[in-house]
């Protein structure tokens, strides 16, 4: 009996311990963890299973974070989770509830890459890192080197604006590429054209406003400096200018001189442009950088002295593919509004006539021997005197007149709605070799002034090629604007009384008190003069005040790749502007004929 107790007693213990380690296998957990430091997450294991670890060196310093979510799993599972991408080796014990950790075998070499970022342009600045090891930061021209001490390290890639880039180690002797990509609602990277390079604007020094052609096309106007107003710091546009005092219509950073050109000088694809600003249609322009501090006179010198506006205009991009583009866009406006400002009614204008007449005010008029116009009311008033007509007949007549209302007139032959019209077309391609842009260009702008017009033509024609892969570029462009500008409304009639009348029912011109009384031009010369009459709407109708512009560019470019980072360019521009103004009066004006009359 007593040995059959001592075999029990012997068997218990190994019984225990067989059962607890079949318990201890059949261990589950439920875990979730979301980037984690190794560290914490063998913590929470410790605290759900009991099970505890140690390591060899600095494994926590060279550990990346964990991230998993686990329901029911054996710690086995649960362990290759935790311990997979990792540069880290563990060993499970289960019968010691013990896990034991080491790094993986060292490597200690060095790795070499480039940094790009979406249109494979050069990074520099940006964070390399290997978790627990060290940093690196890319150069200018994209290259970093990194050590790596243990294998199974990756690489993590990080700058602002951009999302971060975890690469594993390249095989050995090979080099490793990065492409980072923009975060998805931050600003992308600013390029800066100062006419002699493009470069990031957080690599720049200078004060710069970068106009983009997003931003360009939420105007719609025919100036491409319109599409600029408002939309950048920095920039005055002087609406109110007063002739004589030395003033531009733009100014960029002041007044550098008083006497001087006030004006800021205007770049367009590498060179100065001292044409007409109006022949640069904005449906051909990129972007516009605009040159606000000293900074710019290191680039233009002495001409940048009221800053500088580089216009950079659109060319096609390797890899788009063939595009067709059309666009048109037409704005109106509402008539001047004649009535907006009170002034002197005709009833009281009449009044004030009457008033002087009465006064001896317009007898030295009456009495000039040259017969200089006074208004239809002072004549009526002066027959009536002389007895030539009967103070009813004049009263009469001066009552019709009290109704009239020249803005009537003026408003219906004089003004109109405007209108502008812009319709461009354009065209771009190519392959790896050759890129195109072509585009053709049409405005037609009808100002509030009848009669006074403006019609625009452009043709751009923007080619690269490639002639040495990677090394030799060439750049040729053509560029022609053709505008006619109508002046054949000067806005301001020659009329000085609120009743003229300028044309009667059938629309037919009436003469107007200007210049000679009516009474006298109706008679001088028996019938041997011109008609001497002052018809305003006929002085409208008449007009030919005309003005042609023609705008040549011809552009030439090299670019040559000298190696990485260093390149030489050279550039050639031919342009010839030429502008002709008639102002041709015929005989049917009354410039014309007051000029042979006279």
């Amino acid at each position: 009996m007593r040995s059959l107790k001592l075999t029990v007693c012997l068997l218990l213990p190994f019984l225990i311990k067989s059962r607890l380690a079949y318990c201890q296998s059949a261990i589950r957990i439920s875990l979730t963890e979301k980037n984690a430091p190794l560290q914490k997450v063998l913590d929470d294991i410790h605290d759900k299973t009991g099970f505890t670890y140690v390591g060899e060196g600095d494994w926590p310093q060279i550990s990346r974070p964990v991230s998993f979510s686990v329901t029911n799993e054996t710690i086995q599972v649960v362990l290759e989770l935790c311990f997979r991408d990792q540069p880290l080796l563990y060993e499970l014990n289960t019968a010691n509830h013990f896990i034991s950790i080491k790094p993986k075998a060292k490597e200690d070499r060095q790795v070499h890459g480039w940094v790009y970022d979406e249109n494979r342009d050069p990074m520099g600045g940006v964070s390399i890192h290997v978790v627990g090891e060290g940093d690196a930061v890319s150069r200018d021209n994209g290259e970093f080197d990194i050590r790596v001490r243990y294998a199974g390290a990756h690489l993590v890639f990080s700058m602002v604006a951009y999302e971060d880039k975890e690469m594993a180690l390249p095989e050995p002797g090979k080099d490793i590429t990065v492409q980072m990509q923009s975060r998805a609602g931050t600003l992308e990277a600013v390029v800066v054209h100062t006419g002699y390079q493009d470069q990031r604007k957080l690599r720049t020094t200078g004060s710069f406003d970068e106009v983009d052609n997003d931003l360009l096309n939420r105007r719609v106007a025919p100036n491409i400096l319109d599409h600029i107003d408002g939309v950048t710091s920095g920039v005055i546009f002087n609406k109110n200018l007063s002739t004589g005092n030395n003033s531009a219509s733009i100014s960029v950073r002041g007044r550098s001189t008083i006497y001087g050109n006030p004006n800021p000088l205007i770049v367009v694809d590498n060179f100065p442009y001292n044409g007409d600003i109006n022949n640069i249609n904005p449906a051909d322009v990129e972007s516009i950088t605009i040159l606000k501090d000293a900074a710019a006179a290191a680039i233009w010198g002495a001409f940048a002295g009221n800053g500088v506006i580089v216009i950079t205009t659109k060319k096609a991009k390797a890899g788009e593919g063939k595009r067709i583009s059309f666009t048109t866009s037409q704005t109106g406006s509402q008539r001047v509004n004649l009535f907006y400002l009170p002034i002197l009614s005709s009833n009281d204008y009449i009044d004030i006539e009457q008033f002087l007449f009465n006064n001896g005010y317009y007898t030295g008029y009456l009495l000039n021997p040259q017969y200089l116009a006074v208004t239809p009311v002072v004549e009526l008033l002066n027959k009536a005197k002389q007895g030539m007509l009967t103070e009813e007949q004049a009263n009469s007549q001066i009552s019709m007149l009290r109704r009239i209302d020249t803005r009537n007139d003026l408003n219906k032959y004089f003004y109109r709605r405007g209108l502008n019209s812009q319709y461009a077309l354009s065209f771009s391609g190519g392959n790896e070799k050759d890129q195109y842009y072509l585009s053709a260009g049409y405005d037609r702008n009808l100002t509030n002034l009848t009669h006074n017009d403006y019609d625009r033509i452009t043709l751009l024609g923007n080619n690269s090629y490639t002639l040495v892969p990677k090394k030799l570029e060439l750049t040729t462009s053509l560029v022609f604007a053709g505008s006619t500008t109508y002046l054949n409304n000067p806005g301001i009639s020659d009329v000085t009384y609120p009743y003229a009348q300028l044309a009667n029912a059938h629309g037919a011109p009436l003469p107007v008190a200007n210049g000679l009384r009516i009474p006298y031009a109706d008679t001088v010369g028996g019938g041997q003069l011109l008609d001497w009459h002052n018809r305003p709407l006929d002085e409208l109708r008449n007009a030919d005040n005309v003005v042609h512009l023609n705008d040549y560019r011809i552009n030439l470019g090299l670019r040559y790749c000298i190696w990485k980072g260093l390149e030489a360019r050279a550039y050639y521009q031919y342009s010839h502007t030429d502008s002709n103004y008639s102002q041709f009066y015929s005989l049917k004006t009354y410039y014309a004929r007051n000029l042979i009359n006279s």
